[in-house]
């Protein structure tokens, strides 16, 4: 009997016959399950299962989907995870006569978080996330006002609603993103490396102290990051500690820690570094607070460590040593960065219809190598002016220019030309030096000036597109990292909610997106703002203290280290009207060795040396 005749004859069965109508009916009932499924849409992160109450699915993207007055989630929390993320829309009629919308979470057993004042439009609402919690967390959402469409005469739906929920996603505050690992072999193979490296900076600090001054400069800009429970080990930490130690086991005498100049610096350190540590009163995310009162240690001790390095080293070729340090340093970066041209650069722009790469060798991105290189140049342009035969000395500055210009840095590439500038008039012309100073403080007042137009949002939207490459159109300018004036209109409504201690420390980059900025992750694009939004009033009177001590230390010393460093922090100031880039602990860490090297150079009982040398008077 062939398969044809056995198919016909259970067809023909009357069993068969009766099934037929009843797989219909399953068939027909599992299709119109399937289109109903198909026809609701959840909010991303969240699944039907997820939701207690108070959350209504849409139909489509635009509908989903509808808070009540108050609604109860649990949510699956991925390993790693500090911080919940909400993105909500709130459309104008919803207001139903109120001005904003404000929306209270508590996460598990935690305190409340209320977010205030959220107009119409996107909103990215971070919140903390308990310090012990599990594999899943329940959250509970209160809205502070409600409206029921039927009654505004938006058809005839009668539930009362509040706003629409469009996601939920997850943020690591310190470490790395959630889905980043580091293979386990590397990370064996990198902490076996930084044992040598300790035991070897160490001897070698307390063989030669100058050497350990020369080790902080040529690390800063190598991290090679080893994660370990929410913060990272880095190799100028690992350097940091050993010339430390090797310092330690020299006992230099108490009377090195007592120059009046480092106290100074180190004290207005200090307190920018309290200032930090104030604002964990009104942070939401406490772990960044610490980070970034911990970085700020990092930059004081680093300059302590380079200035003792220095001072207790008595042979003569100490400045020799920190030359060699950078010049070795700024070749290697900047051929590093050179190589991305042919291997690939992290960013690019148009210009011209032309795709242009933007290098950044071994820093974050291009703007971090500009202020990088725009402390080191200028170091070594000083030197090469004030030495006999300076060939290499101008072939790197030369090769750092080059790499300088191919960031396409703006501000990195402007504060260059001002420290280059300034220097010039100070040692080859100094009967231009006033008139260069001059005209430094009238262009740094009306940058910072026009900066806090922006700031406040009233300035010109032409003028500051013009000084500040504000975009002319598309709100996804710049990668999604949001423009200038996004990144200080939000700095100014985070900083009006905590006018005296600001949202705390490491908190701006996690609370600008509920600002009007949706999507934007990132910090401020400028020192003074970030300050000001992240520790208020306190925290700007103390970097403003800090800049000042900066300024004032190198300005009464002609040696040449010290004109240089003059010129470099008077660059840098104004470049970070418009960046943030001691942010970064490979420029901050740099930037402090010189510090403290350039502090020991000027002390008043420090050797004085030949015209000629690096640190000649």
């Amino acid at each position: 009997m062939n398969v044809v005749h056995v198919a016909t004859s259970l067809m023909s069965g009357s069993r068969f016959a009766r099934l037929v109508p009843l797989l219909l009916a399953v068939f027909s009932l599992c299709s119109m399950t399937n289109r109903a499924d198909a026809d609701v849409v959840y909010p991303s992160g969240i699944q039907s299962s997820s939701i207690i109450r108070g959350i209504y699915p849409g139909k489509d993207a635009g509908s989903c989907c509808w808070i009540a007055g108050s609604a109860r989630i649990v949510l699956t929390v991925p390993s790693g995870a500090d911080a919940l993320v909400l993105t909500i829309f709130v459309p104008t009629y919803a207001l139903s006569g109120a001005q904003t919308q404000s929306l209270t979470a508590q996460i598990g057993s935690s305190s409340k978080q209320t977010v205030c004042c959220l107009g119409p439009g996107i909103h990215e609402l971070a919140f903390a996330l308990p310090k012990h919690h599990g594999p899943s967390a329940a959250m509970t959402v209160q809205m502070s006002s409600t409206f029921v469409p039927a009654r505004i005469g938006l058809g005839s739906d009668r539930r009362y609603l509040s706003v629409l929920l469009r996601g939920v996603a997850w943020r690591n505050t310190v470490g790395p993103a959630l889905t980043s690992t580091l293979d386990p072999r590397i990370a064996r193979a990198l902490l076996a490396l930084y044992a040598i490296l300790f035991l070897g900076a160490a001897a070698a600090t307390y063989r030669r102290p100058i050497l350990g001054s020369a080790l902080l400069i040529v690390t800063s800009p190598f991290a090679l990051d080893i994660p370990i429970d929410g913060t990272t080990l880095t190799l100028p930490k690992v350097v940091l500690i050993a010339v430390a130690l090797g310092l330690m086991l020299r006992r230099p005498p108490l009377a090195l820690f007592r120059d009046r100049r480092m106290a100074a610096l180190l004290c207005a350190q200090a307190l920018l570094a309290l200032t930090i540590l104030a604002s964990l009163h009104s942070a939401t995310f406490q772990i960044p607070v610490w980070r970034e009162f911990l970085k700020e240690i990092q930059y004081g001790l680093t300059g302590l460590m380079a200035f003792v390095a220095f001072r207790e080293e008595a042979s003569q070729d100490r400045e020799e040593w920190i030359r060699i340090a950078l010049l070795v340093t700024t070749a290697v970066v900047s051929m590093a960065a050179l190589l991305q041209e042919r291997m690939g650069a992290p960013m690019g722009l148009y210009l011209a219809a032309h795709s242009l790469s933007r290098i950044a060798g071994p820093l974050e991105g291009p703007n971090q190598l500009g202020a990088f290189l725009a402390i080191a140049l200028p170091v070594i342009f000083a030197v090469a002016l004030t030495r006999q035969r300076s060939q290499v000395d101008l072939a790197v500055l030369a090769l750092g220019c080059l790499a300088a210009l191919l960031t396409f840095s703006r501000g990195g590439v402007t504060a260059l030309l001002i420290a280059l500038a300034l220097i010039y008039f100070a040692v080859r012309a100094n009967r231009f030096k006033r008139i260069a100073y001059a005209v430094f403080t009238l262009l740094f007042a009306g940058a910072f000036l026009l900066a806090v137009l922006q700031f406040a949002g009233v300035g010109s939207a032409n003028l500051g597109r013009i000084a500040f490459g504000a975009p002319a159109g598309s709100p996804d300018f710049n990668g999604g990292l949001g423009t200038r004036a996004q990144l200080w209109r939000g700095a100014y409504v985070l900083w009006r909610t905590h006018p005296w201690l600001g949202v705390g420390a490491g908190n701006y980059e996690l609370k600008v997106a509920q600002t009007g900025a949706p999507g934007v992750r990132t910090h401020a694009n400028s020192a003074y703002f970030q300050t000001l939004a992240e520790e208020g009033m306190l925290g700007f009177f103390a970097l403003a203290l800090l800049a000042a001590t900066t300024i004032r230390i190198f300005a009464g010393s002609t040696s040449a280290l010290a004109l240089a460093m003059l010129a470099v922090v008077l660059a840098l100031w104004f470049h970070q009207i418009t960046d943030y880039v001691t942010f970064y602990p490979k420029v901050g860490v740099l930037l402090w060795a010189l510090f403290g090297v350039a502090v020991a150079v000027s002390s008043p009982n420090a050797r004085r040396q030949s015209p000629n040398d690096l640190i000649g008077e």
